[in-house]
């Protein structure tokens, strides 16, 4: 009910999964233009242009196009195709959605339990991110769901986590690769001051 304010995303990313998941093709290679035949492609915004995201992105994308085209199948008409795509696509968004809003209670019923219920309302009830999400499907929120895993394993030390999750979340949009640097540098200083205060100890022994 949103088209068109701010779909033009969600159909790119539903024509690159179906590139993936229906054609067998490469998205990083193949545009739209070389499916016109496809449901989507009258929807497609840039219709030459190739996936600007990573491929873990790109392989969930694939996934959940596939399994639409396994439910809806091709004796249904475009327009099902294209109702029931879009509909899963922001199922998706809204799945990531629900996840980040997990791994914010987790954060702070650590860090400040008095705030935990007011953090996850002011994520997963704030109409910004409702309509980013579940309105236009747009895929952010799978690259903040990975920020979020890795502040969540900072806090508890784990730290090869962190770094996996930011590298996880880099294969889903390059954003978090600019954040490596800092959860290296929170780890070498954590980790630096453990052992100081282990020789402190050992030297007061």
């Amino acid at each position: 009910f949103m088209y068109p304010f701010g779909a033009a995303d969600l159909f790119d990313n539903i024509m690159h999964g179906r590139i993936l998941g229906i054609y067998h093709g490469n998205p990083f290679a193949d545009a739209a233009a070389q499916f016109r035949g496809d449901p989507i492609y009258a929807f497609t915004a840039w219709k030459r242009t190739t996936s600007a995201y990573g491929p873990a992105w790109e392989m969930l994308a694939g996934g959940t196009a596939w399994l639409v085209h396994q439910v809806v199948g091709v004796s249904h008409p475009p327009r099902v195709s294209v109702v029931a795509n879009a509909v899963a696509f922001k199922l998706l968004s809204g799945a990531f959605l629900a996840a980040s809003a997990a791994v914010v209670a987790l954060i702070l019923r650590r860090k400040a339990p008095g705030r935990a219920l007011a953090g996850v309302v002011l994520l997963a009830w704030n109409p910004v991110i409702l309509v980013e999400t579940l309105g236009n499907g747009h895929n952010d929120i799978a690259m903040i769901f990975w920020v979020l895993a890795a502040a969540w394993a900072l806090v508890g030390g784990r730290y090869t986590l962190a770094v996996l999750a930011l590298v996880f979340g880099t294969l889903v949009k390059f954003v978090p690769v600019l954040m490596l640097p800092a959860a290296v540098l929170i780890a070498w200083r954590e980790l630096g001051g453990m052992k100081g205060n282990e020789g402190k100890k050992g030297s007061d022994d």
